[in-house]
């Protein structure tokens, strides 16, 4: 597992901005760059977002700080917008965005894309990863759809179980009480009958 997480790059590359400033205002490249590295990646995207929307550098550069700044949805949008730019680096960072936000069959589509334009190590083991969470996946959901039906047959047991309790101890109860009620019941039977047999013998002999 450590190896796993050693291994696993999940972090896109800021393209070289500067190599486009005879076409964006280098100034506002300048500090979105500057931003980015500083981890100010909100005030990153939103510099690149005051540029043309329409370049699809522009948009890669705001999807990669998009998703360094935890904003998973925002960056997938932009990465999907910046067509053009290359293409192994672009899938594999989609990839990247769709394996934060657990969609592993999209993260699996993504690095196999990846694949067909360039072949990368990193690629291949992140996507023999995303296989391995999405198994996992499946295995939890077919678990969690056994487990009520093994609750509710626990918990039936657990009833009749508590049912047998309570009758086994109604019906000790029940004896118990029985039995003191014939012993309270019996003196008092006995005293009476050799009361009415005494005075009996005193009239009848027999």
């Amino acid at each position: 597992m450590n190896r796993i997480l050693l291994y696993l790059p999940l972090f896109p590359f800021l393209s070289p901005c500067f190599l486009f400033a005879d076409i964006f205002p280098f100034q506002t490249i300048e500090k979105a760059n500057r931003a980015y590295v500083d981890g100010k990646f909100r005030t990153s995207a939103r510099l690149f977002n005051t540029l043309d929307k329409k370049d699809a550098f522009v948009a890669y550069n705001k999807a990669n700080a998009y998703y360094k700044a935890g904003m998973y949805d925002a960056s997938e949008r932009s990465y999907l917008r910046a067509k053009g730019v290359d293409g192994a680096m672009r899938t594999y960072n989609l990839g990247n965005v769709y394996f934060q936000k657990r969609e592993f069959s999209k993260a699996i589509a993504s690095y196999r894309v990846s694949l067909t334009f360039r072949e990368d190590e990193d690629t291949r083991f992140n996507l023999e990863l995303a296989k391995q969470k999405k198994e996992e996946n499946r295995s939890k959901k077919k678990v969690q759809k056994r487990k009520p039906k093994y609750q509710k047959l626990k918990e039936s047991k657990k009833i009749d179980k508590e049912i047998n309790n309570k009758e086994k101890i109604r019906k000790q109860e029940l004896t118990h009480l029985l039995k003191q009620v014939s012993k309270k019941r019996m003196p008092s039977m006995l005293y009476l009958i050799e009361s009415e047999k005494g005075e009996h013998d005193d009239k009848n002999p027999w």
